[in-house]
């Protein structure tokens, strides 16, 4: 088999591969939606929580430091 001929077979099978391919992944996407659905309700509801707890976090520690920053001043007046 010449070079000429390989690369001609080797095209024509990753053509009929690749155009065989996304039939299956498209049934396999369409049978697995409910399932993904619940996963995607699930990252979004751990999403929330992370940011909600961030935010609580930071709310936190900046309370913290301008409470100590408030007893470093009440320090220096006295």
């Amino acid at each position: 088999m010449s070079v000429e001929n390989y690369s001609t077979f080797v095209i024509h099978a990753l053509l009929v591969s690749g155009s065989a391919l996304p039939m299956p992944a498209e049934a396999r996407t369409q049978m697995a939606m409910p399932e993904r659905e619940h996963v995607q309700t699930i990252v979004w509801i751990m999403e929330a929580t992370t940011f909600v707890t961030v935010l609580v976090v930071v709310w936190f520690l900046r309370r913290l430091i301008k409470r100590d920053q408030a007893r470093r001043k009440a320090r220096q007046d006295d």
